[in-house]
């Protein structure tokens, strides 16, 4: 039976917690924030979940992990338990918490789309534990985040003090577009083709289980959590491209405000 939250869960969550709460603390101290602590102390949380998730996706794509995992339809669907998989989805798991603790207490995030991802993700990231598959855990939980880290700066800048706008202003939409490119290409390109390959090896091993861990029932709550997430993905670029139009070509006076962010930090 799969616990609810285990030791290195609660770990991670505690860490996430402790130190959120101290960036909150020294930003409502010194002020250099009026208002937007909470914001402000949570982006920059976020920013280390997601150097660290990106950090095991890309090593297991260019360390030769993926391409292992990549031979069949078998292979790329089952869980290998490898530790750095295994962390990975522990990390995930933790963070979604904390990413739904957060969307819960800050009203900006406090939205349908970003509790459902949030709550989708952190379920996955559970059974990913113990179930797999780490082949596309890893592009999904870790390679994915890649997109995220510049949304991170992205709203550094939108919930930071003013000054960084008025003295960077071309880093800070320089980090917009940065964003919406990685964004489009990871999330809104990438992302449906890998999704593709998912459902065709997922249906497979459905249809012709192996004899060693089948499994049906998880698998069957993939399929459908890709569905949804991969429509989010979709419905978030959407709003991407509008923002970009605007950003290069009508240079709205302050381009530092991001009206639609775009992801959980996750996936």
């Amino acid at each position: 039976m799969i616990n609810i939250i285990d030791e290195k869960d609660l770990a991670w969550l505690g860490f996430l917690l402790c130190f959120s709460f101290a960036l909150f603390g020294i930003f409502k101290a010194s002020k250099v924030a009026p208002g937007k602590e909470k914001l402000l102390a949570y982006v920059l949380t976020s920013l280390i979940n997601h150097i660290c998730f990106t950090t095991y996706g890309m090593s297991a794509l260019f360390n030769g992990t993926m391409s292992e995992l990549s031979t069949d339809s078998t292979s790329r669907t089952a869980h290998a338990n490898l530790d750095d998989f295994v962390n990975l989805a522990h990390y995930t798991y933790a963070y979604e918490i904390f990413n739904t603790m957060a969307a819960i207490v800050i009203p900006e995030y406090r939205t349908g789309e970003f509790l459902g991802h949030h709550i989708l993700t952190s379920i996955i990231s559970k059974f990913s534990q113990t179930e797999g598959p780490d082949f596309y855990g890893f592009f999904f939980f870790g390679i994915a985040s890649a997109s995220t880290m510049t949304l991170v700066i992205v709203d550094i800048f939108r919930h930071g003090p003013p000054y960084l706008r008025e003295t960077f202003p071309a880093v800070n939409t320089i980090s917009q577009v940065l964003f919406a490119f990685l964004f489009l290409l990871i999330r809104a390109t990438i992302w449906p083709l890998v999704s593709l390959v998912f459902w065709y090896d997922t249906v497979h091993i459905i249809r012709y289980p192996p004899e060693i861990s089948p499994y049906r029932p998880y698998l069957f709550i993939l399929l459908m959590s890709n569905t949804f997430l991969s429509c989010l993905q979709l419905m978030w670029a959407k709003r991407i491209i509008q923002r970009l139009k605007m950003i290069l070509f009508k240079s709205p006076p302050d381009s530092s405000k991001v009206e639609d962010r775009s992801e959980s930090k996750e996936e």
